[in-house]
């Protein structure tokens, strides 16, 4: 992991996307939907290095999808763990072109929960979070500002977005 770079940034269908693992000014960073301004903040620092229109992360869990001032944040929720909704499912994004637009969906991926969660316990890692995996309830909620903890085990719809990203990419710095 310590060899792969902190983000990587694509040009598709004319717009410039940033992808990080968690945040431009930390690579860790927990950012949640309801965190406009943190999530501004992020955005415009991930701009000043080299300028983008739209930033796909990850690592808070929770998938969401928000337009901002300047241009989208879109959280892809994380494919191996629930997202704290009592599912058992994981996300991922699909950000697809189709007649000059940018459309981007967040989705479910169902597997084999309980197969993971027992090869979890069978290698010694983690059983607060193998048992994640079968209650789709996260182990710490200390992470969670008050919108996303009051959200615990609620589900998320199959379809948690889906935006035509064209649409919302016109507004310049």
């Amino acid at each position: 992991m310590a060899a792969l770079p902190p983000r990587i940034n694509i040009s598709y269908a004319g717009s410039a996307i940033c992808f990080l693992h968690g945040g431009a000014t930390q690579n860790n960073k927990f950012l949640f939907a309801s965190e406009n301004d943190k999530l501004e903040a992020e955005f415009a620092a991930a701009h000043a290095a080299s300028p983008i229109d739209v930033v796909i992360a990850g690592h808070a869990g929770i998938p969401f999808i928000a337009p901002l001032r300047h241009g989208i944040w879109i959280n892809a929720g994380v494919i191996g763990m629930p997202a704290n909704d009592g599912t058992q499912d994981g996300w991922y994004a699909l950000v697809s072109h189709n007649d000059g637009q940018i459309s981007a969906s967040l989705h479910r991926l169902t597997y084999d929960h309980i197969a993971a969660a027992a090869e979890m316990r069978r290698a010694g890692h983690a059983n607060g979070y193998a048992r994640t995996m079968i209650t789709g309830i996260w182990p710490s909620h200390d992470i969670l500002p008050g919108s996303e903890l009051s959200a615990t085990g609620t589900p998320l719809p199959e379809t948690a977005q889906s935006l035509r990203l064209s649409e919302l990419l016109h507004v310049a710095f």
